[in-house]
């Protein structure tokens, strides 16, 4: 499975959606401030493609044993 698009509607900090298209392969970054949704971006990406079980018991600063 391959993102080739991303649409974002709402991130802390930013007042419009926006698109990323093109995600070629290869590895991509996330850089911002802090407070404008790196970290919420992740877990809803993880939640999406990885969603079962595990992916709704990980919490903020927790790691599974």
């Amino acid at each position: 499975m391959k993102l080739r698009r991303l649409t974002i509607h709402r991130l802390p900090g930013i007042d419009e959606g926006f698109t990323v298209e093109d995600l070629g392969d290869g590895i991509h970054l996330i850089v911002g401030p802090n407070g404008i949704g790196k970290s919420s971006l992740c877990r809803a990406l993880r939640a999406l493609l990885w969603s079962g079980p595990t992916a709704q018991r990980g919490t903020r600063g927790s790691r599974g044993s």
